[in-house]
């Protein structure tokens, strides 16, 4: 089970929809369909059977087996509520950053690069302090734990 999955293990509140991160965070939004359709055509490459589609986008909802539709967990005990948009966002970044390795550290570095860079454009362009920083601190906590990323921040990669 991947890291994120681990942290939403215990099924309880909805994850963000793809028609709303294509709402509200239309750079990540462009960053998930690029990985969406790397996925659909390494599916239809290897003869295998295609990841389930979303009905309202066409895109994949499971890259690189992480399932973006998967319910949240309750975060008994964490200063960020669980229903909260800057948690779903948080839990949304943290399986694309999942989702964006395939093995091929150049190739995972780039994906990472760009769903994290895209994700910040997002989070600068809201108006309201309060939503930045709980944004902020969604992306922030989404790098420390990824565990790819962590290896690196620990000096270890």
């Amino acid at each position: 089970m991947s890291s994120a999955a681990a942290a939403a293990s215990a099924a309880k509140v909805p994850p963000l929809s793809l028609t709303t991160v294509k709402a509200r965070y239309p750079n990540l939004y462009r960053t998930f369909s690029y990985l969406s359709s790397r996925e659909l055509e390494s599916n239809d490459n290897c003869n295998v059977a295609r990841s389930p589609v979303d009905a309202a986008t066409g895109l994949a909802t499971t890259i690189m087996f992480v399932d973006f539709t998967q319910p949240l967990g309750d975060n008994a005990g964490s200063t960020m509520n669980s229903e909260s948009d800057a948690n779903k966002f948080c839990i949304f970044l943290w399986k694309m950053l999942d989702a964006s390795e395939s093995g091929s550290i150049g190739g995972d570095a780039c994906r990472f690069f760009d769903a994290l860079y895209a994700a910040y454009k997002d989070i600068m362009t809201m108006n309201s302090t309060a939503a930045k920083f709980g944004h902020l601190l969604g992306w922030v906590i989404a790098v420390v734990n990824h565990v790819s990323i962590k290896r690196v921040i620990d000096g270890e990669l």
